[in-house]
Formats: C-alpha cells, sequence, structure tokens
C-alpha cells in the first residue's frame, strides 16, 4: 500500500522533528559536559591558587613581620575528618616557645623547600603576630625569597585559569 498524498507530509514533519529533537539534545548534552568540565577544572585550579598563594603569603609575612619561635610540640592539623598532613609535607600545627618563655600555637606548612619537608622538635620559626600568633614558617633567607615570588606568580596564574574555566561552554 503506498502513501497517500495526505500522509506524505506528515512522515516529512515527522522526521524533521526527530533530527530537532536529536540536534538540541546533542546540544543540551554537550553544554552539560563543558559546564562540568569547566567546575572540575575551575575546582582544581583555584584550590591549586589557594594553596600556592596562602603559602607564599605565610612565609613571607611570617619571615619579613615574624618573631623567633623554638618548636615544642608537633601535631597535624585536621579539616574536619581528613588528615591534613603526609610523608611529603601539609599544615601542621605546632606548638612553639617564643622569647620571655611565651608559648603559643601556630599552623604552618611545610614543605618549607628546600629545607625541609616536616617540621622537627627544636626547629627555629618565625611566628606572626607576635602577640598572639596564628602563623608560623621558617625563616626565609636568600634563594627562598625568589621561590616564594615564583609560587606567588604560579598562584596568579592558576587563578587565573580557574576563572577561566568557569566560562567554557
Amino acid at each position: 500500500m503506498e502513501p497517500t498524498v495526505s500522509q506524505a507530509p506528515k512522515k516529512e514533519k515527522i522526521a524533521q522533528a526527530a533530527k530537532a529533537v536529536t540536534k538540541n539534545l546533542q546540544a543540551g548534552t554537550r553544554y552539560l559536559v563543558m559546564r562540568i568540565a569547566g567546575l572540575v577544572l575551575a575546582l582544581v585550579f583555584l584550590s591549586l591558587s589557594f594553596l600556592f598563594l596562602a603559602y607564599s603569603f605565610s612565609s613571607g609575612v611570617s619571615s619579613a613581620k615574624g618573631v623567633e619561635g623554638k618548636v615544642v610540640t608537633i601535631s597535624s592539623a585536621a579539616l574536619g575528618k581528613c588528615r591534613a598532613t603526609s610523608a611529603w609535607g601539609g599544615l601542621f600545627k605546632l606548638g612553639v616557645e617564643m622569647e620571655e618563655g611565651r608559648t603559643g600555637r601556630v599552623y604552618v606548612l611545610y614543605p618549607a623547600l628546600p629545607e625541609s619537608l616536616n617540621p622537627a622538635l627544636g626547629d627555629l620559626l618565625k611566628v606572626w603576630p607576635a602577640n598572639k600568633p596564628k602563623l608560623g614558617a621558617p625563616a626565609v633567607q636568600d634563594w627562598g625569597w625568589f621561590l616564594l615570588g615564583v609560587l606567588t606568580i604560579l598562584g596568579f596564574v592558576f587563578l587565573e585559569f580557574g576563572f577561566l574555566s568557569l566560562r567554557l561552554r
């Protein structure tokens, strides 16, 4: 049985509608995949940016404005239930004895390149602020300032990449 004249346009319309739905579905899927990829990349780049900028800030400020202190206790800081330390460094919470017998607890990011990967008892740190210390870092000398500058630049580059990846479409 051959299609009549009235049935032929209906089949064409159905075929065109099916092509339009398929095209819209492909475009929607591509948009969704690109947005998810952009969010994942933004998360990676922004967290790397935060890490590099936080390390540069804490080391620079502690070395420039801090007072000397000696490590007396070491504990690993925890972020909720997650450990924040490993064999290659991390975020440590240290008990520090400063001049005049004052003590305090400071947060220190390690590795303190190129000197050490983890803190040790008796290490000398610079802690900041002097009256109520919160941050600490080994004193930065010579090439350490160059390294902090490079890490700061990398932090800003990752910050830019993070914001750009949010624009993926």
